[in-house]
């Protein structure tokens, strides 16, 4: 028996556990935290393509969304920030994790919650001004997810101390890259296995009412722009409890690592356990 190393497949399967098995619950209020945003964010992507050079002609029009979309983020950030709390929480609780009640979880540090805030907000801006790039959407991904995976954690915010609290924690790189790319990959297969299942639902309804060419086969489609992006935002509020659990667990874990806790447990989990004398 060795020591449990720290890999992308590792971190990957505890996710994935914290997802659908411990946290089911707080994985559906962090999607309907994040509906809104999402949402709000593919009516802004739809109209901005739609009207593509005459943007400037609807300056109001589009500022009124932006600031919709603003709001809805802070909703959002909650929704994370509550999220991974539950997974530390789960992931340091034990068996007594099983007894934290709601308001528990729900219960964040002020201290650490105004640090993520400004964290996020700053990857947010950085996000809306560089991903035309699309080299920076991965990275801002990920400091953007780590901000929140570290959020639960002890610290001080302030300017400069509560981005160097997200920096420390982007280790080890070879991990993050790892769950990176895994999720990049996934969100063009969840995206196509949303369009077929509205595909089914398409066909079961005609068959059912005997139509044929009715108008949610074409507002159901790829025919239809806002189809394809609302689809491709609920690809990405699907992912994003497994992604932001990922990111809990590799932080989570590289901790435990660099201070001896993993080790720790690996000792005690090879003792024998103590008989009582009769």
């Amino acid at each position: 028996m060795s020591r449990r190393e720290l890999t992308t497949g590792a971190v990957l399967d505890t996710a994935v556990d914290l997802v659908s098995r411990r946290l089911p619950g707080m994985a559906g209020l962090l999607m309907l935290a994040s509906l809104p945003l999402r949402f709000l964010e593919a009516w802004l992507a739809n109209r901005l393509l739609q009207l593509g050079d005459k943007a400037s002609e609807h300056v109001s029009y589009l500022t009124g969304l932006s600031v919709w979309v603003t709001l809805s983020l802070l909703l959002a950030f909650w929704g994370r920030a509550v999220w991974a709390r539950s997974c530390t929480l789960a992931l340091t609780g034990g068996e007594a994790e099983r007894r934290i009640s709601w308001r528990e979880r729900l219960r964040l540090s002020p201290a650490g919650l105004v640090s993520y805030l400004y964290a996020a907000t700053v990857a947010e801006v950085l996000f809306f001004a560089l991903g035309w790039t699309l080299v920076a959407l991965p990275v801002l991904a990920v400091l953007g997810g780590l901000a929140a995976a570290t959020s639960a954690l002890d610290h001080r915010p302030g300017l400069f101390a509560s981005l160097g609290h997200v920096l420390r924690h982007a280790r080890p790189f070879g991990v993050l890259a790892g769950l990176t790319l895994v999720f990049l990959m996934g969100v063009p297969v969840v995206f196509l296995n949303l369009s077929m299942l509205f595909q089914i639902l398409v066909w079961a309804a005609g068959g059912m009412t005997g139509t044929a060419g009715a108008w949610w086969e074409v507002a159901l489609s790829w025919e239809n722009q806002q189809f394809v992006v609302l689809a491709c935002a609920g690809a990405i509020l699907l992912l994003e409890p497994f992604w932001l659990a990922a990111l809990v667990v590799a932080v989570r874990q590289a901790r435990a690592r660099q201070s001896g806790e993993d080790l720790a447990a690996w000792f005690a989990a090879l003792r024998p356990p103590v008989q009582e004398e009769a």
